[in-house]
């Protein structure tokens, strides 16, 4: 008989953390999951699709027994979220902000145990978070104490979650962009789920030159009236 080291199984640490953008930008899009359909959106977007997962009305983290109205969750082996919108104007996009998150893992493997942010413009990936404990968004179970649940937020200007800068991303109007949040490991168990009670993309609507120019007419074109008289 054959006896092997016992492997340890990596599984998602019990406990929460509590990190709010500093938001030096307005909300431009925002979910609350009480439907597919977002609760805020700026006229700068439009057209704002969530892929993956499923909405439930309720849902119980079975860490903590805290229950949350609203709740995205991973359904099956599926390990992305995607969010994605196109804009009408230009936007200096700052970052995304996950509320009351928390990760499950009955079968004890690595999934949502570390979650990447990626952000795509058109289709090409132009920021991304790493996939490290440090810099990816931690998939904590809750605590069990509190019954409170996870906040963090990543900046796209930065690789890291929780890392305020006030560098932004630039789009232009009419570009499409898209958010995923993945497993950096295979979820392969329709145990393993993450849920996210809510979340915001923070964003700094950028005027039109054509309206900041009218503006601008007009008000020479008042001076020169005045002077006028």
């Amino acid at each position: 008989m054959v006896f092997t080291a016992p492997i340890a199984l990596s599984c998602a640490p019990t406990g929460n953390v509590n990190y709010n953008i500093p938001n030096h930008c307005d909300a431009i899009l925002g979910y609350k999951f009480d439907s597919s359909a977002p609760n805020l959106m700026d006229s700068s977007v439009t057209n704002p699709v969530l892929n993956n997962g499923q909405v439930y009305s309720s849902l119980t983290n079975p860490h903590t027994g805290t229950t949350s109205n609203g709740v995205w969750a991973s359904v099956g082996s599926q390990d992305t979220m995607s969010l994605s919108f196109a804009t009408t104007q230009s936007i200096d996009l700052e970052g995304i902000q996950l509320n009351g998150y928390w990760s499950t893992e009955p079968t004890g493997s690595a999934a949502w145990d570390r979650i990447q942010g990626k952000l795509y413009v058109n289709g090409i990936l132009v920021a991304s978070t790493g996939t490290s404990n440090t810099s990816a968004f931690r998939g904590y179970k809750g605590n069990t104490t509190t019954g409170a649940n996870s906040n963090d937020y990543w900046e796209f200007a930065t690789s890291s979650v929780h890392t305020s800068t006030s560098g932004t991303y630039s789009v232009n109007s009419g570009d499409t962009v898209r958010i995923d949040l993945m497993s950096t490991s295979t979820v392969g168990s329709s145990g393993n789920i993450l849920a996210i009670d809510s979340l915001i993309v923070h964003g700094c609507a950028v005027p039109e030159p054509s309206s900041i120019m009218l503006t601008g007419l007009a008000a020479f074109g008042f001076t020169l009236r005045r002077r006028r008289t």
